[in-house]
């Protein structure tokens, strides 16, 4: 469980990719305890992840990092080695329900992380296979609570995975289907309690019906709200942001939500029945009421910003919640 307790910086110098020297500075501030650590690299960093191993993993436009804690291990696309990763720009990492990692590549496909012997299985496009991955920019990952297991991408439309046999089943636009789904590039996925599988998209925010294979495509009634879905999160109700925050209720109507941050780039309930929502360098932390308990700025803490969140983590098993920077900084709480 997480301890509101006092506010710590640590900073991380690192003399090269494997090896890692702490420089320690401390700062009391909101007694809210918080450790900051950096990529070895300038990157552009994009998701970030804790697995139940306890190894951190960051996606990035220079590959797939791994963090142990003190050294940094990276992942890159190598053309003669048929098991690295097939494209430096990672996009998304999932950890499924049986603890296999898998990588979504932004012009690579999906890949599934073989722990065994330190390599990547490759799921990629095939234009003369309608089994194969529909497009091979991948944007979105996730496993309902039935395990069925959704590949987004950006263009392609949905996918379903078969993780037995490799092959997929997709869902796409048709212009003379208002029951397909509403844009191919789909942004986000998330399941609510009651089932209901929302789909945020470039142009709409959809709900599939997996019974019947068919989206229903929601109407937005939001005043001066933007037409794509990138950032959706279930806490008591949909979350959802684009150019401003509001809900989704169970009826599927929209609701204006009123907080400290207009927006979003990460929604993440967190195992203390709070809501971490982060926009630029700032966290606010919500309650059930979507009152806000708590707002953590970060340029305000540390020289190293400007920041920018790009994604929030939270790891019940561990107790440790992770915010990721875009430019490789990463917080953990």
């Amino acid at each position: 469980m997480l301890r509101i307790s006092r506010f710590f910086f640590l900073l991380l110098t690192v003399n090269s990719l494997s090896v890692s020297t702490p420089v320690c500075g401390q700062e009391n501030v909101s007694n809210f305890e918080i450790t900051h650590f950096q990529l070895p690299i300038e990157t552009e960093a994009q998701d970030i992840l804790e697995d139940r191993y306890g190894f951190i993993w960051i996606a990035s436009t220079n590959g797939l990092w791994r963090f142990d804690g003190g050294n940094f291990k990276n992942y890159s696309k190598n053309e003669h080695e048929q098991n690295s990763i097939t494209d430096n720009n990672i996009s998304y990492l999932f950890e499924d329900s049986a603890g296999m990692l898998w990588v979504g590549t932004y012009g690579g496909g999906l890949l599934k992380y073989e722990r065994e012997y330190d390599r990547f299985q490759r799921f990629v496009h095939d234009e003369n296979n309608p089994e194969s991955l529909s497009f091979n920019e991948v944007r979105v990952i996730y496993e309902t609570a039935d395990k069925a297991f959704y590949i987004g991408t950006d263009g392609g439309g949905l996918n379903l995975m078969n993780r037995e046999t490799g092959t997929f089943k997709r869902f796409q636009h048709n212009a003379l289907d208002v029951g397909s789904i509403s844009h191919n590039n789909v942004l986000d996925i998330q399941e609510s309690p009651d089932g209901r599988l929302f789909i945020g998209t470039w142009i709409g925010l959809n709900i599939f019906h997996p019974n019947t294979e068919k989206f229903t495509r929601l109407i937005q009634n939001i005043p001066g709200a933007f037409h794509a879905f990138p950032v959706l999160g279930f806490y008591n109700d949909l979350i959802v942001s684009n150019s401003k925050l509001f809900t989704v209720d169970k009826k599927n109507q929209f609701h204006n939500l009123n907080l400290p941050l207009e927006r979003a780039s990460a929604i993440q309930p967190d195992d203390e029945k709070s809501c971490w929502i982060a926009y630029k360098d700032q966290i606010a932390i919500i309650d059930s009421d979507f009152m806000s308990k708590k707002v953590i700025a970060l340029n305000e803490r540390f020289k190293e910003g400007p920041f920018n969140i790009r994604e929030i983590f939270h790891n019940p098993v561990k107790e440790d919640s992770w915010a990721l920077d875009s430019a490789g900084h990463f917080f953990s709480h």
